[in-house]
């Protein structure tokens, strides 16, 4: 029971993990491809 709620627990932190993600960089790279293809 312990590891399940461990387990649960863990994906949350890497959902979160994964949309802090997406929002700073996403961003980045987004702005860098509009940027190439303006040049």
């Amino acid at each position: 029971m312990v590891l399940l709620s461990y387990f649960k627990n863990y994906n949350k932190i890497l959902k979160i993990i994964q949309t802090q993600f997406l929002y700073y960089f996403y961003p980045k790279y987004y702005f860098y491809t509009s940027n190439l293809k303006t040049i």
